[in-house]
């Protein structure tokens, strides 16, 4: 996996709302020192601890809740999932590093952004559009307001004209860095009317992702329901484990599947 494909899977996992968390189990994958070097530069931020996941205790491999030890005694903290399925491995030891999880908003790359070009004040976000207005970016010939816009794919936009973040961010180590030559020539080039159907056309892509998401919500309950029929000795967990191994192609956790499956 390269830095090119974490970038991708960030802005791809960017959801309706403008945010999503990463786990450990999706971290891991990510080339040595990328996720402190993204912690670093503001693109994603820790957050609360994961309270389930996937017990390593045998096959399986069933999502359980994870209970944590405080340190007591001398002895440190520690983590365990209680395995009461068969052949029930009973507490079953996690490694507190696997609870460790990051959040990611479009409003963190916001910042980032106004950082990384320069830009003056905080960036504004409109709630009509979703959008963020960056600032004013002043290129050879023409001064221009840049903004952000989530809806897929995440770009950048000024005077009518787009380009996607994914093509204006590249890496120095581990490190993300914008392109400020192809934004600002961005910015010099001749306005393009933003007419109302212009609007109309960026907040109805954001209306299809929520309409997608909705459709992937209704693919979950759709398949835990019949997991619930033909496996009744199953519990939920162990559905939405399932659900995310076949009916989950944006690679959303089993958690989060569990918590709309039944919704």
């Amino acid at each position: 996996m390269t830095l090119a494909d974490v970038l991708q899977e960030i802005l791809q996992r960017l959801g309706p709302e403008g945010d999503t968390v990463l786990a450990w189990e999706q971290v891991r994958r990510w080339p040595k020192g990328a996720i402190e070097a993204l912690q670093e530069t503001g693109w994603v931020a820790p957050t609360a601890a994961a309270t389930m996941v996937e017990c390593s205790g045998c096959e399986e491999n069933c999502f359980k809740p994870v209970h944590v030890l405080p340190a007591r005694n001398g002895q440190p903290a520690w983590a365990y999932v209680a395995c009461d399925e068969p052949p029930a491995m009973g507490r079953v030891k996690i490694h507190l590093s696997r609870l460790r999880q990051w959040q990611v908003t479009d409003a963190q790359l916001a910042r980032w952004l106004t950082g990384a070009l320069g830009l003056k004040g905080k960036p504004e976000w409109d709630q009509a559009s979703g959008v963020f207005t960056l600032g004013n970016l002043q290129g050879k010939k023409r001064l221009g307001a840049l903004k952000l816009d989530s809806a897929a794919p995440v770009s950048l936009k000024v005077s009518g004209h787009s380009l996607p973040l994914s093509e204006v961010v590249n890496f120095e180590g581990n490190h993300p860095i914008i392109d400020r030559a192809a934004i600002l020539g961005m910015v010099d080039l001749p306005p393009v009317s933003e007419s109302a159907g212009r609007y109309q056309s960026s907040t109805a892509r954001r209306d299809a992702r929520k309409l997608d998401t909705q459709a992937m919500h209704e693919r979950w309950r759709k398949a835990y329901r019949i997991l619930a029929r033909k496996h009744q000795d199953k519990s939920d967990v162990w559905c939405s484990l399932q659900i995310a191994k076949n009916e989950n192609p944006l690679g959303r956790s089993a958690e989060t599947i569990r918590k709309h499956m039944k919704k």
